[in-house]
């Protein structure tokens, strides 16, 4: 069977449909993924993750389905006006967010107080470091990866919510359409969901406030 990754962390991807193919793919516990998956002869093949077998994919004819000859995965829908354009866009603030243990940015979870504060509806570049052992996560925005080369997995000019990867990340963010408490997670282990709960024992948890303020930049 060929395998294609179309999507992470519930966002098409930018590049063709059919560039990321292969046989293996990495993902952090808080990942999530769609794949296109063709095969050419009837039979079966399985699903790993980690050390185990999580699914079977029977190939062949099924009753009055014999499936389709398509190969052509076609393009990705058009994206909101929040997830275009930001390599290009200039940017309303910079932040540094580091791992570590049980600390984002050297500080403990305090529901009183925000890591940070983000004006709402600008564009923010982040550099995120210490994400192999502590893989990062965030609420409401999905970051489009502008680190050169990329990080890791994680491809230069795709989105995610989830990273993981050695050294640090330039991401980039559009805080529109939802306006709250944005909430950043890091977990201990990459074989830990962050949505688990293990994350309170083994993770660590911060809150950035997204305010509105009056700016020029116009509503795109």
């Amino acid at each position: 069977c060929t395998v294609h990754k179309v999507a992470s962390d519930g966002i098409w991807h930018n590049a063709a449909l059919t560039t990321y193919s292969g046989s293996s793919f990495d993902m952090t516990g808080a990942s999530r993924a769609d794949y296109a998956i063709s095969c050419a002869s009837v039979g079966s093949t399985t699903v790993e993750w980690g050390s185990g077998e999580v699914a079977t994919i029977e190939a062949g004819t099924f009753g009055s389905n014999t499936g389709s000859e398509e190969t052509d995965l076609g393009n990705a829908p058009p994206k909101p006006a929040s997830l275009t354009g930001l390599n290009d866009a200039s940017v309303d603030g910079t932040f540094s967010i580091t791992m570590s243990g049980a600390k984002i940015n050297r500080k403990m979870w305090d529901e009183d107080v925000p890591l940070g504060v983000v004006p709402y509806g600008g564009i923010y570049e982040w550099t995120i470091g210490g994400t192999g052992a502590h893989p990062y996560h965030q609420h409401l925005y999905h970051m489009l990866i502008v680190e050169p080369g990329g990080c890791g997995f994680h491809q230069e000019g795709e989105f995610y919510d989830t990273l993981s990867a050695s050294g640090s990340c330039r991401v980039r963010f559009y805080a529109i359409d939802i306006g709250q408490r944005m909430v950043l997670v890091s977990t201990f282990s990459r074989d830990m969901t962050c949505h688990s709960i293990k994350q309170t024992l083994f993770s660590s948890t911060s809150f950035i406030h997204i305010i509105a303020l009056p700016r020029s930049r116009p509503r795109r």
